[in-house]
């Protein structure tokens, strides 16, 4: 697995990085420019609050990369490591691991963000109060959450992609119109069944695997069902010359 993540650029994943970090001094410089403006308003029209934009932004970018950028790497680099002797399950376990590397270094940035803008709070706006605060455990363990389904979802995308090339497209288009066009029935059916009781051994099920969780459950399924997804259309991959 050590040669097959040698393929991926570590050039692009720095970049990346750094564009997440751009986002991020971006997001600052706009709040001071808001809160500048906002201080030229008589006294009594002012609302002054402070809003970490900053870490906010990272935390969008890092979010987008990891789902879109990260995964088109994975495509891009697919067709380099089979036809270089890694097999189809080296590259699939390697690509989740090169998400997994860019999950922990988003929490640890997103982390440093916070604590940087918290700072500067403290130094520039200490009296005045915060609208949010990023630091909060509840924050990061959204994050957590956030990460955890942005990695599988990025796998199945990113198969779906490799297999099908520029026709994913059309499959993605597809999905989108199913559930625009159809939810509200869709909603309505399922909404019927689960009153009928067809759901009853799927709810005793999820919940007793997780513990009593139900969401929990259906969400750690959901995860499973997209790295499953993915692999079996990744080991259907043809080398082509």
């Amino acid at each position: 697995m050590e040669r097959v993540l040698g393929f991926f650029d570590k050039k692009s994943f720095l970049l990346s990085v750094l564009v997440c970090f751009g986002g991020y001094l971006f997001g600052n410089v706009l709040h001071e420019i808001i809160l500048f403006f906002e201080m030229r308003k008589p006294v009594e029209e002012q609302e002054m609050t402070v809003f970490p934009l900053g870490t906010l932004m990272l935390t969008i970018l890092f979010f987008l990369c990891l789902v879109i950028i990260r995964t088109m790497e994975m495509v891009k680099q697919s067709q380099l490591c089979i036809s270089m002797g890694a097999t189809r399950l080296e590259f699939y376990c390697a690509s989740i691991l090169n998400l997994c590397i860019w999950a922990l270094v988003s929490l640890v940035s997103i982390v440093a963000g916070a604590l940087l803008e918290a700072l500067k709070f403290k130094l520039l706006y200490s009296t005045v109060s915060w609208e949010i605060n990023f630091l909060n455990p509840l924050f990061l363990y959204y994050i957590i959450i956030l990460l955890i389904p942005g990695i599988c979802i990025g796998m199945l995308l990113a198969a779906l992609n490799i297999r099908f090339g520029k026709n994913a497209l059309w499959v993605f288009w597809g999905i989108y119109m199913v559930v625009v066009l159809f939810a509200t029935r869709l909603k309505e059916l399922i909404q019927k069944m689960i009153e009928k009781g067809m759901f009853d051994w799927l709810f005793r099920l999820v919940s007793t695997v997780s513990g009593g969780t139900f969401l929990l459950g259906l969400g750690i399924a959901a995860c499973v069902a997209c790295l499953v997804g993915g692999w079996f259309i990744i080991r259907k991959l043809e080398v082509r010359v």
